[in-house]
């Protein structure tokens, strides 16, 4: 399914399924030539790193964004360091699939924090089930600093990913003030799992980008999703649905 969204992409490497030696038990792939994630830390340069991880945040952008699908284990055994700034991606054993409706929520909530819509993203808090702004429990400033805590990267034309921003969005996760109060939708914690473990890739890289002009080139493709819920991927792999060219 990856393969084919992202078939005329050629910086975005997805190993063909060789389905002959495939099992409902045994995935058997093409084999990628290239550095593993450690190797690569340790062998190219500050800019190699930056293309990597440019990289790496497009498959991230398009895939949720864009198709409503991506790979929730962003582990470091999963990638394969190519030349001119290539990335192989393996492993896809831990994916989810995201309706537009649930997308486009996502979507709208990261534009309102980047506008300072302050009275917006509480709104929006409310429509996504997180409260019902009822609960005067709810620390309102404690929500808005979360969400932009988050989306600290989008904020700017130039941020650098560093082991001290990872550390910030992990503590306000841990310390949480709204834990008793808020209603986390249970398809939600898959992005928090990948958001997760990719902050924390990028912060070994060490990369630093302008990500905001490049979310936003992603945010501005119309949305394209391949399907409502996961029995939809079967259906992909054997050709029934037509994906986006």
């Amino acid at each position: 399914m990856f393969g084919r969204l992202f078939r005329d992409t050629p910086e975005i490497i997805i190993p063909k399924v060789i389905v002959e030696r495939s099992t409902k038990r045994v995935l058997t792939t093409e084999f990628l030539e290239g550095l593993d994630y450690y190797s690569m830390l340790d062998s190219v340069d500050r800019q190699a790193k930056n293309r990597y991880g440019l990289n790496m945040a497009n498959f991230l952008g398009y895939s949720l964004y864009h198709y409503g699908a991506f790979n929730a284990d962003p582990h470091p055994g999963n990638y394969i360091f190519m030349e001119d700034g290539k990335v192989g991606f393996l492993d896809f054993g831990s994916v989810k699939i995201f309706s537009k409706n649930i997308v486009e929520l996502w979507r709208e909530g990261a534009q309102l924090v980047l506008n300072g819509d302050r009275k917006g993203l509480k709104e929006w808090t409310i429509r996504a089930g997180i409260t019902d702004g009822n609960d005067k429990r709810f620390d309102w400033d404690y929500n808005w600093d979360l969400m932009y805590i988050q989306h600290k990267p989008y904020m700017t034309s130039d941020f650098e990913y560093t082991k001290e921003y990872v550390s910030e969005v992990n503590n306000y996760f841990i310390h949480n003030k709204n834990k008793a109060s808020a209603k986390i939708p249970p398809e939600w914690l898959f992005l928090f799992r990948f958001q997760f473990g990719f902050t924390s890739l990028m912060a070994d890289l060490n990369v630093r980008n302008d990500w905001r002009s490049n979310m936003d080139a992603i945010w501005d493709k119309p949305y394209e999703g391949i399907g409502e819920d996961v029995s939809s991927v079967g259906e992909i792999y054997r050709g029934k649905i037509p994906t986006p060219a």
